[in-house]
């Protein structure tokens, strides 16, 4: 039997989302409480990240190029609508006055929630080794997967994105 490519391309994103939640890619645990500050250099704390449903917290840092990587991946149509409003980013060890120019490299993503991690500390709560990460995240603050590094075949990160967001 044949399979589209579209079937195809949801199989893998479908496997590789039940191989990071399977897997203990993290295990369930809430969010961890952690310092972080707005673009204009307001402090905020993790338990008050704005959201809506399942949501993606993405880390990264500049001068990153797999960072930069998945970025775009987000910025993709086929990340679909409403992308904003589950996507919150943290762009580690950057001052909250450089988001700015940061963000506008990304012009679909640049409407969801940018904060800056300074010094690292968000980087050490969620026991980052390496970046970019990208978590799923429940409407209870449940921390169900995570995804370390850059996907060779970003046509995984489309599914998995499609998938956890619905």
């Amino acid at each position: 039997m044949l399979l589209s490519r579209t079937a195809i391309k949801l199989a893998g994103g479908l496997a590789l989302f039940a191989a990071l939640t399977l897997q203990g890619g993290v295990q369930r645990q809430p969010l961890p409480r952690f310092p972080l500050f707005t673009g204009v250099g307001l402090p905020i704390t993790s338990d008050r990240l704005p959201h809506k449903g399942p949501w993606l917290l993405v880390y990264v840092e500049p001068y990153c190029r797999k960072c930069a990587s998945i970025l775009q991946e987000l910025r993709k149509e086929e990340a679909g609508p409403h992308l904003n409003d589950q996507v919150v980013v943290i762009v580690g060890h950057t001052q909250p006055r450089d988001l700015r120019p940061f963000k506008r490299q990304y012009p679909r993503i640049a409407d969801s929630q940018w904060f800056a991690d300074p010094r690292g500390q968000a980087l050490k709560a969620l026991q980052l080794k390496a970046v970019p990460a990208v978590f799923g995240v429940d409407e209870r603050d449940q921390m169900e997967w995570v995804l370390v590094g850059a996907l060779a075949n970003t046509n995984n990160l489309d599914s998995i994105l499609k998938t956890w967001r619905r």
